[in-house]
């Protein structure tokens, strides 16, 4: 299965990956992802969108929840720029934004760790966030 494939991947990323190459792993799948959705349904785009989507969007949150999984532990290391990125491409590829047990979500976690790095941002970058 493409979650187990994807999981077995991602298993010890966060200590080969840095924290901007799990953000722009995060923002390249979820421009894919994008980019088969809004596609007509010709036989490449629909295979490949059976392969990262899912027939009702099961395998892109398996995908997502993958690279967070390994992402939220890391996000007090993440730059700015990252974090923007990061939350860029959760509402590019539309999945849910987790939740954590003290009820806060990652997009709480993303803003206070952003807030006191604003000034390194650029006016994108600020939007994307």
């Amino acid at each position: 299965k493409l979650e187990a494939i994807f999981d077995r991947t991602m298993e010890g990323a966060e200590a080969t990956f840095l924290q901007g190459d799990l953000a722009a792993t995060a923002l390249g799948m979820a421009k894919a992802m994008r980019e088969v959705r809004e596609r007509e349904r010709t036989k490449p785009h629909a295979m490949l969108r059976d392969v990262l989507l899912g027939e009702g969007g099961e395998r892109k949150e398996a995908i997502f929840r993958s690279i967070l999984d390994t992402a939220v532990p890391a996000l007090n290391d993440f730059k700015v720029g990252d974090l923007s990125d990061l939350a860029y491409a959760i509402a590019i590829a539309q999945v849910p934004v987790p939740t954590f047990e003290d009820g806060s979500t990652l997009f709480d976690r993303i803003a206070e760790r952003s807030v006191p790095l604003l000034g390194e941002l650029d006016p994108q970058r600020l939007s994307n966030l």
